[in-house]
């Protein structure tokens, strides 16, 4: 079988650490495997280590360029010509997408493949969410013959919202993300006091992920706790949540793009609590990396979060936008010191059951398609 990644979204982002995964998975399933990538991934040297160079074709297009005018106009006067060029008289078996960007909706139609499989990461629009992001993300999986969701609970729904039959949704679990031990810097900065429990949120600030409820949780905390801290890293607009966040002690703000060096810093501590305390979500990234340095997860009944942490076998959970019982939750855990170890012990255990040979091999039974 010959399988063409397609990865268009922006390159300093987690998604190129997930079709990496991908890519290698199938690749240890004897999988002839061939990628479209942005010339400047972070990772561009390990997709060159994996892929033979006549397999995979880097992109100049770069969708972290504010303005995409002279990129559409060069898309359509000589990017058509090179990548029909590099793949002339190939046709795929199986052209898989593994995020949506915007580019996907162009090179959709030039891509010759028998079958056209998206990763469908979100099933409906988070809440804050573009119209116009929406829309072209909901065409684009409608084109699609087959979507991926990486929790059960959403076959259904994206069954219906895109007009797929149950068949045609795959739903295979999010693959470890184990590469930040790599890349840590060599000489890693401090961020918590060994002799505090620390409360970590860490991601892209955005309106869904609970930030507000966080803040809440933690000042009802620390008014009963003072060996507790919380640390909030990620870039986006914090400003709603500013004057919250000024009168509470204990915390440390990193609102700024996290290098993938600075990752294992942040989550390989022995008293570090990764929380998710999202509003709505159909899984997380956050929870794999958490899982490889075995730090416990607090997380919100929303979405397949539960689903995700072994149905529920693992990690704590609150009612979501409860800040109440987020903090039951976060003060249990700076009274039973004992989770740690615990939680550690079943997270590793889980964890094997998301290497990516044992993952991508479940999306290849679950996959059919004929000789035509």
């Amino acid at each position: 079988m010959r399988v063409l990644i397609v990865n268009l979204a922006k390159p300093k982002e987690v998604a190129t650490f997930f079709s990496y995964g991908m890519a290698e998975g199938l690749k240890q399933n004897n999988i002839d495997v061939y990628a479209i990538m942005q010339e400047n991934v972070q990772n561009k040297e390990q997709w060159n280590e994996l892929l033979p160079s006549n397999h995979i074709y880097y992109t100049q297009l770069n969708n972290d360029i504010e303005s995409h005018i002279k990129q559409v106009w060069e898309f359509w006067t000589c990017e058509i010509k090179r990548l029909n060029e590099y793949f002339k008289n190939i046709v795929f078996d199986v052209a898989l997408t593994t995020f949506f960007a915007n580019w996907s909706t162009l090179y959709f139609p030039l891509i010759k493949a028998r079958y056209r499989i998206a990763v469908c990461h979100d099933p409906f629009p988070h809440s804050g969410e573009g119209r116009i992001n929406a829309f072209l993300a909901k065409r684009y999986y409608k084109q699609n013959d087959k979507l991926i969701v990486l929790t059960d609970k959403f076959r259904l729904q994206a069954s219906k919202r895109y007009n797929k039959k149950n068949q045609d949704i795959i739903v295979i679990p999010h693959g470890r993300l184990n590469v930040y031990s790599s890349l840590a810097s060599k000489e890693p900065k401090k961020y918590y006091d060994s002799e505090s429990i620390n409360f970590l949120f860490f991601g892209r600030i955005q309106k869904y992920k609970g930030i507000e409820v966080l803040g809440k949780a933690f000042k009802l905390l620390v008014n009963k706790k003072k060996n507790v801290t919380l640390t909030i890293a990620g870039n986006g607009d914090f400003s709603p949540y500013k004057q919250l966040y000024d009168s509470l002690p204990n915390v440390n703000l990193l609102i700024r793009y996290i290098d993938d060096s600075e990752v294992e810093g942040l989550f390989k501590s022995e008293k570090v609590v990764a929380v998710v305390p999202y509003l709505d979500a159909t899984q997380s990234g956050v929870i794999p990396i958490a899982m490889e340095y075995g730090v416990p997860i607090i997380a919100s009944e929303t979405g397949g979060l539960k689903e995700q942490l072994d149905n529920g076998k693992i990690g704590l959970f609150f009612e979501r936008g409860n800040e109440n019982d987020l903090a039951r939750k976060m003060m249990s855990i700076v009274d039973n010191p004992d989770i740690f170890t615990c939680q550690r012990k079943l997270e590793y255990d889980y964890i094997e059951c998301l290497n990516w040979d044992k993952v991508m091999g479940d999306f290849l039974k679950q996959i059919s398609y004929d000789k035509r």
